[in-house]
């Protein structure tokens, strides 16, 4: 949508009603445009005080004029979209006017400041090498590659790729710690609570695992690229798109401990409360796997649990299941193109709600953080509304690439800049 189109759409909904597709419409530009949404809520302010502005007593010689008037019978016709937009442009300037004319007391009045969040949290000064970029919220390690575009904290060590291959930092320093060269671009890094990860790579595809500790490299082929993996307790789990297979490896040696093909679409994996979850690519199914044996205990229908009996794309106007699935506070998060479906694991309930444009979503100790590259912020959802609770710009250039995220043992938010090809690391407050 255009800011064009969404000036006159947002002025006609505050008199007219808007169609189902208008109303989608406006709410996803709302979710992914900050001026827009600034805008927003300035005409609704003007509009409010206009309606609030003390009435004034007509003169007593037009009181006969306009009575007769309105008692003539009159032929309403349609009003058509563009006699509607004229309308609405009259009544904008109407308010326009009146607003200047009720003098600089009554305009500070009319302004309604935006509610202030507070940032999720600032940086600690890092020993960071020659060159790297200090700022007052965040700090950045320089990390020397092309195009790196992962990255897997744990509690000992920070791991993110690089053109061929992957860099370890030390948390607390940010200095780099080691480099692995794999010969392949990472795709994806899932790392173990050990302090090793285990790699995604492609040509040929497979599964490399490097540990914290010395240079033995476990290998793995596969028959495609994983969708996403996840590490639960001793065994990683990940989607094989192309062929429907769901596998789970010994996270220490690799090998093979489950593998079952599921019927539908599956995209995405999160392990949560003891299980292993699946969901397809248009988030309309849902696989619970038992960590234990691998076989498929249950199988819910989204669809039929949303508010409208439509898939998550069609009812909310965004693509399903982009970014990865997390698991956490008894629910799974599933983000769309611009929002996400919550499913909450005790009430068998789903629920959606609008986040900023393609979100990339990690669970922190103190909520569900977002980042959305598009609109270079990160915010911070309470677990149990989705409410946003904190709110920090982050000094990153925009970008055809996601911002991977990841957040360690300490509930610190790392970030993968590919852009300017360095590391974010948030604290929290």
């Amino acid at each position: 949508m255009s800011h064009r189109r969404f000036e006159r759409l947002a002025a006609e909904a505050i008199d007219f009603e808007p169609t189902p597709a208008e109303r989608t419409e406006l709410a996803v530009h709302l979710a992914t445009c900050g001026a827009c949404r600034a805008l927003d809520s300035a005409l609704r302010a003007d509009a409010r005080a206009l309606r609030e502005r003390p009435r004034s007593t007509p003169p007593v010689s037009q009181v006969g004029v306009v009575s007769a008037t309105w008692a003539r019978p009159v032929i309403r016709p349609l009003v058509g979209g563009s006699t509607r937009w004229l309308l609405v442009a009259a009544a904008l300037l109407m308010v326009a006017a009146g607003v200047l004319t009720v003098g600089s007391q009554r305009r500070s009045q009319l302004q309604v400041p935006a509610p202030i969040l507070p940032p999720f949290g600032t940086a600690i000064d890092l020993d960071v090498p020659a060159g790297a970029a200090a700022h007052a919220h965040l700090c950045h390690v320089i990390v020397a590659s092309e195009c790196g575009a992962a990255i897997a904290a744990t509690g000992p060590f920070v791991w993110t790729s690089t053109a061929t291959g992957i860099v370890r930092l030390d948390p607390n320093s940010g200095l780099l710690d080691d480099s692995s060269d794999l010969a392949a671009f990472p795709r994806q890094l899932a790392a173990t609570a050990d302090g090793s990860t285990w790699v995604a790579v492609s040509d040929p595809y497979r599964l490399e695992r490097v540990p914290a500790a010395g240079r033995a490299v476990v290998e793995v082929l596969l028959a495609g690229l994983p969708s996403q993996m996840v590490v639960d307790r001793d065994a990683l789990w990940f989607v094989l798109p192309d062929s429907r297979v769901v596998s789970e490896l010994d996270a220490t040696t690799g090998a093979e401990l489950h593998r079952l093909r599921l019927s539908g679409d599956p995209w995405r994996i999160a392990a949560v409360d003891g299980a292993i979850w699946v969901v397809d690519r248009l988030a309309t199914t849902l696989w619970r796997i038992s960590a234990t044996d691998g076989t498929v205990v249950d199988t819910i229908d989204l669809t039929a649990l949303l508010p409208v009996h439509q898939n998550f794309a069609s009812a909310n106007g965004v693509v399903a299941a982009v970014g990865p699935m997390v698991g956490a506070f008894g629910r799974l998060w599933i983000p769309g193109e611009s929002g996400v479906l919550i499913y909450d694991l005790a009430s068998r309930e789903v629920s959606t709600t609008l986040l900023p444009s393609q979100p990339l979503l990690a669970a922190t100790p103190h909520g569900m953080a977002v980042v959305s590259r598009f609109n270079a912020i990160l915010e911070l959802l309470d677990p149990q509304t989705a409410e946003v609770t904190a709110r920090q710009a982050l000094d990153v250039d925009w970008s055809q690439w996601a911002l991977p995220v990841s957040v360690d043992v300490r509930g610190e938010i790392w970030l993968r800049d590919y852009v300017r090809d360095r590391v974010i690391r948030i604290t929290p407050r």
